[in-house]
């Protein structure tokens, strides 16, 4: 029997600190978001530790691989069937079970798994045993065990068409007469060369020996599943464990695992295991106000609170909402909205990046304490108002992009890079699509110009914005937002007026202008 953890009369003093864990995971959240750490206190905790009780059933299962070898070539065990080699293995797999050897194996394999295979369901494991072979001798059903069997290409008979005279016992001399065939001195058959005469040929089955081996290899795999006895636990506690998932209660230290010894039971090994999982119902007070949390899981984990960060952002997301409104107090009221450190996050967010990234990035960062209304209320008046701040920003922007354009352009149609280019593309057979080649410029012309545009917008909205939200940004770059579509026109102005002015005009430029009436 294998070794098993000793289980402690009452659980340890890590179950006992979660809500102060909880406290200051809280506290983390919300640090520069109108409070301090120090404000959240735990008033009052009802805390428990329950024990999960689980099994994990493993069963020893054969893999069997077949090979055919000809002849009677039996190795290791031999049987007479196939089922008799399977219902041999499936023996000696129960067999092994059943040693205090393999037993241990197993469990040291188990062991290496994540959690210790703690909640691990429905998982075929490779379990490193020395295979064994079985055989199994078997009567060539082609030739019945005669090794040979009738030769197809004479049908029995030995004797095969003479193809030298086709069969006319005769060919054609020179002078026109005919001679007796020498190949088959005028029988007008010869022996077949499948069987040499004889009618009969080797089985290709069973390579003439009149008998096939199956050999059977069995390797070994374990099967495995676990259940948590769900009878023994409180409702409350298993929706604990539902939202934790019975093996990330292992994996991720929400619970202390103990594993006792293995058994066999019915031909299946059985592995039990407790679990302690610890839940408190925490009562912490907030800036005076309590507010009621279940926290569970050695690590404190906060299942359900109320949001209690809307009240404490509310004054900041107000400030975005009259911001977003207009321009007026730009200053003092971007000031009020940055003196929380979440609002400063998501003003440097929607800086450079969507609002979708940054919605997602915002309430994986303020969970449960952060209710959805307040987080969507939050990106939609900081969009508003970015929007607002670099409206101008952005059409300047396109209208200093609309040069660059000009100058991508220039330097494809009034420069000897197009002229090779082009020359190139007809070569090879393809001259009805140089005009390819100019569309590729200007889309690299239009990448520039949007670039342009961002970069100047990026610029702009850090002269706007306060320095704390300039120290968080990334090196992500501001939407172009409805830029976008003016960038296109001017890049696409710059180009056609650039390539209607060079000295060798691009074929597509005369049927552009007729189309237009010029």
């Amino acid at each position: 029997m294998s070794g098993y953890d000793v289980i402690p009369e009452q659980p340890s003093e890590i179950h006992f600190v979660i809500a102060a864990k909880a406290a200051a995971y809280l506290g983390g959240l919300v640090e520069g978001n109108g409070l301090t750490a120090d404000q959240i206190r735990i008033a009052n905790e009802d805390q428990h530790v329950h024990r999960l009780p689980g099994t994990s059933y493993i069963v020893i299962k054969p893999d069997i691989t077949h090979a055919d070898v000809p002849g009677k070539q039996p190795q290791g065990m031999g049987c007479g069937s196939k089922d008799e080699v399977y219902a041999q293995a499936n023996i000696a797999a129960t067999k092994m079970m059943e040693t205090a050897q393999v037993q241990s194996e197993i469990v040291t394999l188990l062991e290496k798994k994540p959690g210790r295979a703690f909640g691990l369901e429905n998982s075929v494991i490779k379990f490193p045993q020395d295979p064994k072979i079985y055989s199994v001798v078997e009567m060539c059903p082609r030739c019945q065990g005669n090794g040979f069997s009738t030769c197809a290409q004479c049908q029995q008979s030995g004797q095969m068409s003479c193809q030298a005279c086709y069969a006319s016992g005769t060919v054609m001399r020179g002078d026109g007469t005919r001679s007796t065939c020498t190949a088959c001195n005028g029988n007008r058959t010869v022996p077949c060369t499948g069987c040499k005469g004889s009618g009969k040929a080797s089985c290709s089955d069973c390579g003439g020996n009149g008998h096939t081996t199956h050999i059977y290899t069995a390797a070994w795999k374990i099967e495995v599943s676990f259940e948590l006895d769900r009878k023994l636990i409180p409702q409350e506690v298993l929706a604990v464990v539902d939202h934790f998932g019975t093996q990330k209660l292992a994996t991720e230290n929400h619970a202390e695992i103990f594993r006792q010894a293995i058994e066999l039971r019915d031909k299946t090994l059985a592995l039990p295991w407790f679990a302690f999982l610890p839940v408190t119902f925490a009562d912490y007070s907030i800036s005076g106000k309590p507010y009621r949390a279940t926290v569970a899981g050695l690590n404190g984990h906060v299942l359900e609170m109320p949001p209690f960060l809307d009240d404490f952002v509310k004054p900041g997301i107000n400030a975005l909402f009259k911001l977003s409104k207009g321009t007026l107090a730009v200053q003092a009221l971007m000031d009020q909205a940055c003196k929380y450190r979440m609002l400063r996050d998501v003003l440097s967010g929607l800086s450079h990046h969507s609002r979708k990234y940054v919605y997602n990035k915002l309430i994986k960062e303020y969970p449960i304490v952060l209710s959805e209304k307040y987080a969507k209320a939050s990106i939609k008046y900081a969009g508003v108002a970015v929007d607002s701040l670099s409206k101008k920003p952005r059409m300047v922007g396109t209208l200093v992009s609309m040069p660059l354009s000009a100058l991508v352009a220039a330097g494809w149609f009034m420069s000897g890079f197009r002229a090779p280019a082009v020359a190139e593309i007809a070569a090879r057979g393809f001259a009805p699509y140089t005009f390819v080649a100019d569309a590729l410029i200007w889309l690299l012309s239009y990448i520039a110009a949007v670039l342009a545009v961002r970069f100047y917008v990026g610029a702009a909205l850090q002269k706007i914005m306060p320095p704390a939200v300039q120290s968080k940004t990334d090196r992500g770059l501001p939407p172009a937002g409805d830029a976008l579509a003016y960038t296109i026109l001017t890049s696409l102005l710059a180009f056609v007026l650039v390539a209607a002015l060079s000295p060798v005009k691009p074929e597509w430029i005369l049927p552009l202008a007729k189309a237009l009436g010029l």
